[in-house]
């Protein structure tokens, strides 16, 4: 069960993943070229944040409540978050599709299939990361030092489950 942070350090947290969300995707003003100022605000990107806690609280199996503060591996949040904002930033583009032409001359903004292909990696490594650590959690809450019925079995047995080539047991003799 993860500890529960404090209420400033939540908000130190999702201050600083706000930075590194931001950071990440490069998204500050002078260096957009198409959009004028910053194509996520910090509200979008807190909005990501929540969403995705609420997405990895929920996905099986359920090992605790994780709020940003105490969230075990930033990454796969910020991920999370990208992925989440990208697939905003699809959905705006789609709507907002253009295909201009004027005197021979041709515009086409059509940005929303490269946002959601983006979106879509990013939404797989968060999903590949977030269901391998929940895995290896939830067994080593199950085997680890607990002292259970459950344990014990594993440790004494193992040797007779150690499979070598694929085909043949490992004797313990």
């Amino acid at each position: 069960m993860p500890n529960l942070p404090t209420y400033e350090d939540e908000l130190d947290t999702r201050r600083h993943l706000v930075r590194r969300i931001r950071d990440r995707c490069r998204d500050y003003a002078e260096l957009n070229r198409v959009v004028e100022g910053q194509e996520h605000s910090d509200r979008m990107i807190y909005h990501a944040i929540g969403d995705i806690l609420d997405d990895f609280n929920a996905m099986a199996p359920r090992i605790g409540t994780f709020l940003a503060a105490n969230f075990p591996n930033h990454q796969i949040l910020i991920d999370g978050a990208l992925s989440i904002l990208l697939e905003s930033s699809a959905l705006l583009y789609s709507r907002n599709d253009l295909a201009y032409s004027h005197q021979g001359t041709q515009v086409q903004l059509r940005q929303a299939g490269d946002y959601l292909n983006i979106a879509q990696m990013f939404r797989q490594r968060y999903e590949n990361k977030a269901k391998e650590w929940k895995v290896t959690q939830n067994m080593e809450l199950a085997v680890g030092n607990s002292g259970s019925f459950y344990s014990a079995f594993i440790l004494t047995y193992r040797p007779l489950w150690y499979v070598n080539s694929l085909s043949e047991y490992q004797s313990p003799l």
